[in-house]
């Protein structure tokens, strides 16, 4: 890969604020502060990791979700889609997870 951020990764760590920001505002907590978005991976889902963590900060600055923790989990089991990308728990600050 040449200089800058991987494209493949960086339009993910977009999708990822875009998807978060949507659903908060649904749940009608727009405006509260995120401190952590989990992203589960499965094995054969194409995203190096490291990468979409380099965006994240990238994507996320001037974004509601600026200063908030991006946390990859890798998931393998027999019930696990193999090319898993998905937004999972999202912590805000004094609130309850969201699920998005």
């Amino acid at each position: 890969r040449g200089e800058g951020p991987p494209v493949h990764e960086l339009s993910i760590a977009r999708a990822v604020v875009t998807t978060v920001v949507d659903a908060t505002t649904r749940q009608r907590l727009a405006g509260a502060r995120v401190n952590r978005v989990q992203v589960r991976l499965g094995p054969h889902c194409g995203v190096v990791a490291e990468s979409l963590q380099f965006c994240w900060d990238i994507v996320t600055d001037a974004t509601p979700l600026a200063g908030a923790v991006l946390q990859v989990d890798r998931v393998s089991g027999p019930d696990v889609d193999p090319r898993l990308l998905e937004v999972g728990e999202v912590e805000l600050d004094d609130a309850p997870a969201v699920a998005s």
